[in-house]
């Protein structure tokens, strides 16, 4: 696979994320401590409630990872 920019990959997420009526967010922390890991959470874009990260501690390639699960198991469901 080729190898793609951080930010590239952040703005694809978001979009992505956008689509399923999520939020791709960073935490504005400095210092990683014990509730806030200095990474990323998704959350929900109707009701503010974490979805999964609620301590930003997921990374970019786990963001992509659970989006395309959560992306295939909504197309599941419609079938």
């Amino acid at each position: 696979m080729k190898e793609v920019s951080e930010k590239v990959l952040e703005n694809r997420l978001r979009r992505q994320a956008t689509r399923l009526g999520l939020r791709l967010i960073k935490s504005r922390t400095w210092k990683a401590n014990i509730n806030d890991y200095g990474e990323w959470a998704i959350i929900d874009s109707g009701t503010n409630a974490f979805v999964c990260g609620n301590r930003f501690d997921m990374s970019l390639e786990e963001v992509a990872q659970w989006l395309k699960e959560y992306e295939e198991n909504i197309r599941e469901s419609r079938d």
